[in-house]
């Protein structure tokens, strides 16, 4: 079983199966699945440089080691295709759009060059935000499946949305189908961090274990 490979230990993967199982048909999900990702914008959004938020996620566990496996979009995009794959959808990768924000100077470059040269796109990403927000907005990394296919990558948003709202390592998760259709299912909580991830694991260890759903 394999639910914490999308939301860590929110009820994500079990939510579109169950739906699916009962009858219903999946027509959107969108959101944020990288907590990585909503730590980053987020302390953007509170001022920090692009290089310090990418490297204090780094420090805290949150990014990669080598934060770029994070900054490609690929741990999206991967989670997009498990996604689609429970909601009935038959996909490859080749099948996604992915939006990688990955400084392409350092796509290719050692670790240790990344990780020092980082600081050169500061100022890009700056201008970015300043110019945004002086439109009321900001910019998230988002997924999001629908009939149109599957992108991944970045949206500017309205501030005052749940998902510009977002902090830590949280992910949010709207979930479109037959039934619900004008009101979306919304799943929402942190999308990384040792305990929930644990507890997510055990979660799938207890339901394989109970004899009673193979009866």
């Amino acid at each position: 079983m394999y639910e914490t490979n999308v939301g860590a230990g929110l009820p994500v993967l079990r939510t579109v199966r169950n739906l699916v199982q009962s009858g219903d048909t999946i027509t959107e999900i969108s959101g944020v699945l990288s907590g990585t990702m909503t730590y980053i914008f987020s302390q953007l959004d509170s001022g920090h440089t692009f290089s310090e938020s990418v490297i204090s996620a780094r420090q805290l566990g949150y990014a990669e080691p080598d934060p770029r496996d994070d900054l490609s979009g690929e741990d999206v995009a991967r989670k997009m295709m498990i996604l689609s794959r429970v909601s009935g959808i038959d996909v490859e990768r080749e099948d996604l759009e992915v939006e990688p924000i990955t400084p392409e100077a350092l796509r290719d470059v050692d670790s240790a060059t990344f990780l020092s040269r980082l600081s050169e796109f500061d100022s890009e990403w700056k201008d970015r935000l300043s110019d945004l927000k002086k439109k009321g907005k900001t910019v998230r990394y988002l997924g999001k499946m629908n009939k149109d296919g599957i992108r991944v990558g970045l949206e500017e948003i309205d501030v005052d949305t749940p998902v510009a709202r977002l902090y830590g390592t949280n992910n949010i998760i709207q979930i479109k189908t037959r039934r619900y259709d004008h009101q979306p299912l919304i799943i929402q909580g942190p999308g990384a961090g040792k305990e929930v991830t644990a507890a997510g694991v055990l979660a799938d260890i207890r339901q394989i274990t109970d004899s009673s759903q193979y009866k």
